[in-house]
């Protein structure tokens, strides 16, 4: 809620000044009308303002691909399965951990409550969303597409994701070869039909590196031989 300072005049010809705490403007003029006053002037108070304004501000901090992946995958899901495009943002911001997306996430579906477009809503925001993912969603919702180009945009940031770590395959093999010496992991890198396998494989080492394991267990939890 915001605080409003009103200035009215009411049945009996006496002067109000006063403050009030309210939604939004329409709500204190209500308000002074219930009481029988003639509203002379509501305004959000300078206090009130600078508050806002300072809730606002929430430091940028960059949105990684994954999240982006992730965040196109549920609302695509979410949407096709019949959920509304205001709730599912707002759920969707909820489980942000970077605070900057879910802030632009909630921003987002406010203005898609206004009557925005998803579309006007990412375009405010080009750290996060770049051209390509701006030109999709406005394709999606003007072709009526919005689900099937969202799955499209999260399989672009997965796979963006993994050709980065198999681009760093030699540091990652390099980090293996120092770890264990007696054994060499070259078939974490290895192609299935489609390639798939590789980049998959890759990111599980990477990630299971990360907890701690050794890779004797990476080894035996991938299957590798």
């Amino acid at each position: 809620m915001k605080s409003y300072q009103y200035e009215a005049w009411d049945s009996d010809g006496g002067h109000r000044v006063g403050t009030k705490e309210a939604n939004d403007q329409a709500e204190v003029l209500s308000w002074l009308r219930d009481e029988d006053c003639t509203p002379v002037s509501v305004d959000v108070t300078a206090s009130s303002s600078k508050k806002e304004k300072k809730e606002r501000r929430v430091p940028y901090k960059k949105v990684k691909s994954l999240d982006l992946a992730g965040f196109c995958w549920q609302l695509g899901t979410m949407l096709g399965g019949g959920i509304t495009i205001t709730n599912a943002m707002e759920t969707i911001a909820e489980d942000q951990e970077n605070k900057y997306f879910a802030d632009a996430l909630g921003k987002i579906a406010t203005g898609l409550q206004q009557g925005e477009t998803l579309a006007d809503g990412v375009e405010r925001y080009p750290k996060i969303f770049n051209t390509i993912a701006q030109a999709m969603i406005s394709a999606g919702e003007a072709s009526g597409t919005i689900v099937k180009c969202l799955l499209r945009m999260s399989e672009y940031y997965d796979n963006k994701v993994a050709n980065l770590l198999v681009d760093r395959r030699v540091v990652f093999e390099k980090i293996c070869a120092r770890i264990s010496k007696e054994r060499t992991y070259t078939s974490t890198l290895e192609y299935d039909s489609k390639g798939d396998n590789k980049k998959l494989k890759m990111r599980a080492s990477i990630a299971l590196l990360g907890c701690g394991l050794n890779l004797e267990h990476i080894a035996d939890i991938l299957d590798i031989p």
